[in-house]
């Protein structure tokens, strides 16, 4: 029976077009909600860059503290596509585990590369 319903939703979805806008913006909903519950928590009060201080929504993310996010979420791989939202979906069922924090991509891209934000160098 269940194999039966998946065909049935899988057929649907690839003829009918308002099926599938209709899964896309739920499932763009889905993640958003799944991305600020996460941020939230993470933050420290405030939904900022915990390095630099940045507060602009779209230019935050989740860093692992400690390095190794790459074979983190390597390990959270589905069918080769690793996105942020398996992160979040783990975070979540994982009920907020320590070793994270809130950076902006800017300083998150900077401590992969380079092994350190510039904006800590800075200061005193």
């Amino acid at each position: 029976m269940a194999t039966d319903q998946a065909t049935y939703k899988k057929q649907r979805y690839a003829s009918d077009s308002a099926c599938r806008e209709r899964w896309r913006a739920t499932n763009k909903r889905s993640v958003a909600n799944r991305r600020r519950k996460v941020l939230v928590h993470y933050s420290t009060g405030t939904l900022e860059c915990a390095c630099c201080g940045e507060a602009e929504y779209k230019f935050l993310c989740i860093d692992h503290i400690n390095g190794g996010g790459r074979k983190h979420r390597q390990g959270l791989d589905n069918g080769g596509r690793a996105s942020a939202d398996h992160l979040y979906r783990w975070l979540l069922k994982e009920q907020f585990p320590a070793g994270f924090q809130i950076l902006c991509h800017n300083c998150n891209s900077a401590k992969g590369y380079y092994g350190g934000c510039p904006h800590a160098e800075v200061r005193p």
